[in-house]
């Protein structure tokens, strides 16, 4: 746990010394923390760096952005990968002083959009809900990064009322409206900066996006003009109930987005026969989905929709224009 010159009863040249012998580690100037406790991984540093600003600051700074992102567990593409410096918030009541080590805008926030993480490494650093995390994130990020945070809030408001299952095939309105509701209000409080991406990505946002290459994938579609999809669709087969992850009824054109990781096996042999499994399991799906109800159904790995849309975009628009879509 980082801790405050200050705070140890030691003056500074005992501090310098115990330094020199790796005893400690000087995190910021006046923060240090035990070579024991020290953060082993770049999102760790990140957050570590994070939370001693937060103690050598005397205004309540607030960690925002990706760096709130990453404390609640907010996806994010490229996770390992932060901002040199961690990003907080400032409420104007509490001071005007803008930063650039750390980054600190000062914007209104109020205390309902701040919360304390409660336990782990970082215990008591400030951070922003989810939901003003996502907006925040919407507000500057490309559409379908934005619309990775947004999805995953609203999708896990949602699941706490109900099994997943409900959020497939049709899904309630009132679950929908309940799913979206926190965002919507913490939207009506946010200033002009970023509001059209952030109106676009709200409008895009859907509980039913069951992973970050999901929401990838229909950030991407729309950028790209795409008519949209309906989603999670259910689909009777003489092998029970499917769903697939679009569809577009009008041309009988459906798309899966599956996590890359689905079709890793592994090094084992054990490993592999499982990711062989998986392969054929999902190309049997797609064959009934075909014979029994005349789709053609295009299937693209997660890590196409998050690293590399123009593949799988080629070929969707491939398979929407063959059964006569235009845009």
């Amino acid at each position: 746990m980082p801790f405050r010159a200050e705070h140890v009863p030691v003056d500074r040249e005992y501090l310098r010394r115990a330094a020199d012998r790796g005893e400690i580690v000087r995190l910021i100037r006046g923060v240090y923390v035990g070579a024991s406790g020290v953060a082993t991984t770049a999102v760790d540093h990140h957050l570590q760096r994070a939370l001693a600003y937060q103690m050598h600051f005397p205004t309540p700074i607030v960690a925002s952005h990706e760096t709130a992102a990453a404390a609640l567990g907010l996806p994010l593409l490229r996770s390992g990968v932060l901002p040199d410096q961690p990003r907080f918030i400032l409420d104007p009541g509490h001071g005007s002083h803008r930063h650039r080590r750390p980054r600190i805008r000062v914007v209104p926030l109020p205390a309902h959009q701040c919360q304390t993480v409660a336990e782990g490494p970082f215990e008591g650093l400030r951070v922003t809900t989810p939901e003003r995390t996502a907006l925040d994130l919407a507000a500057e990020l490309p559409l379908p990064e934005g619309l990775m945070a947004l999805d995953f809030v609203a999708r896990r408001r949602a699941l706490c009322h109900v099994d997943p299952m409900a959020l497939r095939g049709e899904v309630a309105d009132e679950v929908t409206r309940d799913a979206m509701s926190a965002l919507l209000a913490v939207d009506r409080g946010l200033g002009r900066r970023g509001a059209r991406r952030r109106r676009i990505a709200l409008a895009l946002t859907d509980p039913r996006h069951e992973s970050p290459a999901e929401s990838a994938s229909v950030g991407h579609m729309f950028l790209a003009g795409f008519p949209m999809p309906e989603v999670q669709v259910r689909f009777p087969t003489c092998r029970g109930e499917r769903f697939l992850d679009f569809y577009w009824p009008e041309w009988r054109v459906g798309g899966e987005c599956d996590g890359a990781l689905k079709y890793r096996g592994g090094d084992s042999a054990e490993g592999q026969r499982a990711a062989d499994s998986r392969r054929v399991e999902e190309k049997r799906r797609a064959m009934e989905l075909e014979r029994e109800h005349g789709l053609m159904i295009v299937p693209w790995l997660g890590y196409e929709a998050l690293y590399r849309p123009t593949v799988f975009l080629s070929s969707l628009a491939n398979a929407l224009r063959l059964r006569g879509a235009q845009w």
